[in-house]
């Protein structure tokens, strides 16, 4: 944490050493100071606007709405992860956010079509196949469930093999 505060001491306006001091805060479960450094470093990304040569971090945006949705707060996160997906529409871990949002929420067809978005982003993600397939099953898609299930279990399969020499 302190090599994230030297860091703003040099660049004091530096949104990728804000929003890493977040992730550090909510490493020790200093939540709401994730919080707040998390929209701190989208301050900073506001305020450099139109003079940056380079396109916005989504970083800060998917980091902060991931804390706000394990909060419950759903539509503060929204419009984060809309941001984000905007900046960064091949990225899957927006996407597998968005899906676990709109399932919270219980919309379960915006859930769907972000994890499906997020298993074609990333196809070796068990994790994902796991959470698409528990959509399917809970819309009664119970054959593309089992199909995700055991896409799943057979890529989990895959890493726990050990390496023959």
């Amino acid at each position: 944490m302190e090599c994230f505060e030297k860091a703003l001491a040099l660049e004091p306006r530096s949104v990728k050493a804000e929003n890493n001091l977040g992730l550090a805060y909510e490493g020790l479960n200093r939540t709401d100071d994730a919080i707040r450094a998390y929209r701190k470093a989208l301050e900073f990304e506001q305020d450099l606007g139109a003079q940056a040569e380079q396109p916005p971090s989504e970083q800060p945006m998917l980091n902060l709405a991931i804390v706000l949705i394990h909060r419950g707060q759903f539509d503060q996160a929204l419009p984060l992860l809309t941001s984000a997906v905007a900046i960064a529409p091949k990225d899957p871990k927006i996407h597998e956010q968005l899906g676990h949002l709109y399932l919270q929420k219980g919309d379960l067809a915006g859930s769907q079509r972000e994890f499906e978005q997020a298993v074609a982003l990333s196809p070796g993600n068990a994790a994902l196949h796991f959470m698409l397939g528990q959509v399917y099953r809970r819309q009664g898609q119970d054959a593309r469930a089992r199909a995700e299930f055991a896409r799943a279990a057979a890529l989990n399969g895959a890493h726990s093999t050990p390496e023959k020499n």
